[in-house]
């Protein structure tokens, strides 16, 4: 089962998002889950360092074309951290790439790529819980789609219950996989 991480490059984690990485991470590990991330640094490259501490699988979906131009971006992590590697043409192509290859997503904190990401994922009906407690762009999902009006088809939640939301996403996988 490979599970998507959309979040935040930015280099500010809080101690309370960094616990509920640590937890999230513990919980996925159970489950043998490929963690899955936009190669970037803050959050994603946090929980990558930490899932490779507890022998967690990794993969990359680098939005450049290369390793030299994924290494010369400043909010890339290091890809020896990751299991495999996928380069790409752009966060574009990436997201869409990296999206139509996990099973299910798990949004919390971030910026433009995590609600652009999020957005995408509810457009093609990929399993994706949004965690509204950690802050970013995440607190404000549920405002999102009452303004887009938009009623998300496949398996979504928003809420700040990440146990209990990550453990439905599983569930969730697991039933129609």
């Amino acid at each position: 089962m490979k599970i998507a991480i959309f979040s935040s490059a930015d280099s500010y984690i809080s101690e309370d998002n960094k616990k509920i990485c640590i937890n999230i991470l513990k919980y996925l590990k159970k489950f043998n889950v490929t963690l899955v991330t936009g190669g970037s640094l803050g959050i994603p490259g946090f929980m990558v360092e930490e899932y490779q501490k507890i022998s967690g699988r990794t993969i990359m979906y680098s939005p450049d074309p290369n390793h030299t131009q994924h290494e010369a971006r400043y909010d890339n992590h290091d890809v020896s951290y990751y299991d495999e590697v996928i380069f790409g043409e752009g966060f574009t192509e990436r997201s869409l790439k990296m999206i139509n290859q996990v099973d299910g997503a798990i949004a919390l904190n971030g910026r433009t790529g995590t609600l652009c990401e999020s957005l995408i994922a509810i457009e093609e009906q990929l399993p994706l819980v949004v965690i509204d407690s950690t802050e970013g762009v995440c607190e404000y999902f549920k405002d999102i789609l009452r303004y887009t009006k938009k009623k998300p088809r496949g398996f979504f939640e928003v809420g700040s219950s990440y146990g209990n939301q990550v453990d439905k996403l599983i569930n969730y996988i697991k039933k129609h996989s």
